[in-house]
């Protein structure tokens, strides 16, 4: 995703601490996820934002997937919509295609996994969407 993002003028940063643990979770799904999430972002983000996939662990130590981005953002009344399958929202910053699956299916890909999908956003503050895994998904040691 670094190639796409350069192309697009993006800034793409990563935030993984040192020591994150292994995630158990079916590396197909867990990289989809990611690949929509990130995908998602850049196609809605204008030339010279920054995009940032961080790696967390919750209260209680559950792993944390964030991507968040520095563009245009939804307006919250928006949100159930886009996480609907084909839901997509006007976005006057660009004209984008796309199915308007990406958000439903890293969605059902982390409800598979025990987990779940959060989006924070504000018209003109960018976006930051959470998947939340379940504690037992990390493999200590």
């Amino acid at each position: 995703m670094a190639d796409r993002a350069q192309r697009a003028g993006t800034h793409l940063r990563t935030r993984v601490p040192e020591h994150f643990p292994r995630v158990r979770a079916n590396p197909l799904c867990r990289r989809q996820i990611i690949l929509n999430l990130i995908s998602n972002v850049l196609k809605f983000s204008p030339e010279d934002s920054q995009v940032t996939l961080a790696l967390s662990r919750a209260a209680g130590g559950a792993p944390v997937i964030e991507v968040s981005d520095s563009g245009p953002g939804i307006d919250p009344a928006d949100i159930p919509r886009v996480l609907e399958p084909i839901g997509q929202v006007s976005n006057t910053t660009s004209n984008v295609e796309g199915t308007g699956l990406g958000l439903s299916v890293s969605r059902n890909l982390a409800e598979l996994h025990g987990g779940r999908l959060e989006i924070e956003s504000e018209l003109g503050r960018g976006i930051t969407v959470r998947i939340l895994l379940r504690r037992d998904c990390v493999v200590e040691g």
